[in-house]
């Protein structure tokens, strides 16, 4: 969610299957200030990648900046029978052909846009061609290469930065034999129709034969670094280790691209592994799920950030039980060792998991304290659940403290099963007829004994006032309101807003 022109857009991507073709769309809704719910743009969802796209989409991810600006992604796979001309100097021209039955393509794609769901300058929905620079004649794609998994973030300028796997691997060979790399590329959109201008690119090598898994990115909300950017990525490989055997080595690492100096940021060459050290002649402890976020405490300019993610039967002071959501801060890819590892969910029993984190725009005002926000499944109480947590100074070294365990109230929203019975709800007395009306409408008030009407806000689906009614007192109050609108209104559907000392309750209204 973020505002754009000083309306709120909640902005969604997910999946769809028609006729069999699986697309990503794009979902836009505004927030209703006298309703407090938020309602469909006309025109959404919107199709993207081009409805004439014969590939299968998958990982959609979106991203917005406080000035509303949006980036969205998407991977589109295919496996194809591919003819392949080869020609080198024991085959001159013509050189030969061969047939391969099945080679896997998968590409990223990018698309900037705004949160109210329009593009600037542009009408095309297919969008960037983010893995490599504009496939032409000139510049083909790698047979063999694939970029997989990809998330994005938007910087507080504007500047789009992608992630994903880059993984090469030749057809009918073995997973073992994949050579696989994280790439993060950052561009910047004055034609959201292109060209893209690449700003900065990176890539760090991966072990061969290592398995790694989908990469998350946050974008700094620091307008001094506008290109700063934190990567997190679960990893996991299975080496042979003389005199112990074969072992099961698990981890979240941290890539990113931290401040040089007041002007200047460059891409850390190596990674921070941020979950519990692998020891020799051990299995490591399963640790998945990684999410990260900056947040924004005013004396750092903005480089704190957290990382969550999911770990199994942590043995940290007898508080691990099963899965459970775990966390650590750092500062320009240093680990805050002075913190160690917190324990976001409080639970005692059960399995925790599927952890998200946001920060960046999470500011207490008038102080230095920010709070971070998290949200994970509790499959135990079957719920989805919230927790704030708040980081602070503390004296001497200017550090922070995370504290996450037993202080931050934790917030439920119970998952419905089934048939089961929403709760009781009070009944609608607030009702307006004729409905559909033409010149004026009584309104039912059903007030209650000793309640005391206070207003009636009339608004149209934009949010605007249309009339602001003030109530006569209770005593000069019949159980009925006449309105006769002091303007004319146009034909359409109106929300009514009325609030006494106990209650605030809602109606729509149309106008023939």
């Amino acid at each position: 969610m973020a505002f754009y022109n000083n309306r709120l857009y909640c902005n969604l991507v997910y999946l769809e299957t028609i006729n069999g073709k699986v697309q990503t769309f794009w979902d836009v809704y505004q927030w209703d200030p006298i309703t407090h719910d938020f309602f469909q743009q006309v025109g959404t969802p919107r199709e993207l990648g081009g409805s004439s796209s014969i590939r299968t989409h998958s990982s959609p991810n979106i991203d917005a900046n406080s000035n509303g600006e949006v980036g969205i992604v998407w991977q589109e796979s295919s496996q194809e029978k591919t003819v392949i001309n080869v020609q080198s100097p024991s085959y001159p021209a013509p050189g030969y052909t061969y047939t391969l039955p099945a080679i896997q393509f998968a590409d990223s794609y990018v698309l900037a846009g705004y949160t109210d769901g329009t593009l600037k300058n542009c009408t095309s929905y297919r969008g960037w061609l983010a893995s490599r620079d504009h496939a032409t004649s000139d510049n083909p794609p790698i047979l063999f290469n694939q970029c997989l998994n990809p998330d994005v973030a938007v910087g507080a300028s504007g500047i789009i930065s992608v992630v994903y796997i880059n993984s090469y691997a030749l057809p009918l060979t073995t997973p073992v034999d994949a050579e696989e790399s994280l790439v993060v590329r950052q561009f910047r959109f004055l034609d959201e129709c292109g060209p893209a201008q690449l700003v900065d690119s990176h890539t760090w090598d991966e072990s061969k034969g290592a398995s790694i898994g989908t990469p998350r990115i946050a974008a700094s909300g620091n307008p001094i670094h506008p290109e700063d950017v934190e990567v997190v990525l679960d990893w996991k490989d299975h080496p042979c280790e003389e005199g112990f055997g074969l072992r099961t080595y698990m981890e979240i690492r941290n890539f990113g691209k931290s401040p040089v100096n007041s002007s200047t940021s460059a891409f850390r060459s190596a990674f921070k592994t941020v979950s519990m050290p692998l020891v020799i002649g051990t299995n490591s402890l399963p640790a998945t799920e990684p999410v990260v976020s900056y947040y924004n405490r005013t004396n750092s300019g903005g480089d704190f950030y957290i990382v969550s993610w999911t770990g199994k039967d942590y043995d940290l002071a007898g508080t691990g039980y099963g899965k459970d959501i775990w966390a650590r801060s750092l500062f320009k890819g240093i680990l805050l060792t002075s913190v160690g590892y917190s324990r976001v969910n409080t639970a005692d029993k059960g399995n925790q998991f599927a952890p998200s984190v946001a920060a960046r725009y999470m500011n207490i005002q008038g102080t230095d304290d920010n709070p971070s926000a998290h949200f994970f499944f509790d499959e135990f109480a079957s719920r989805v659940s919230y927790k704030e947590t708040i980081t602070f100074g503390f004296g001497g070294g200017g550090g922070i403290y995370r504290n996450m365990v037993g202080n931050g109230p934790i917030h439920t929203e119970e998952v419905k099963k089934g048939n089961e019975a929403s709760p009781s709800r009070r009944k609608a007395v607030f009702e307006a007829y004729p409905n559909p009306f033409s010149t004026s409408v009584q309104l039912n008030l059903g007030l209650e004994p000793g309640e005391r009407a206070q207003r009636i806000v009339v608004c149209d689906l934009m949010g605007r006032v249309v009339e602001d009614i003030h109530l006569p007192p209770a005593d000069a109050l019949a159980p009925t309101y006449t309105w006769h609108p002091k303007q004319a209104l146009a034909e359409g559907t109106y929300l009514l807003r009325f609030t006494t000392d106990k209650r605030t309750q809602y109606t729509t209204l149309t106008k023939r």
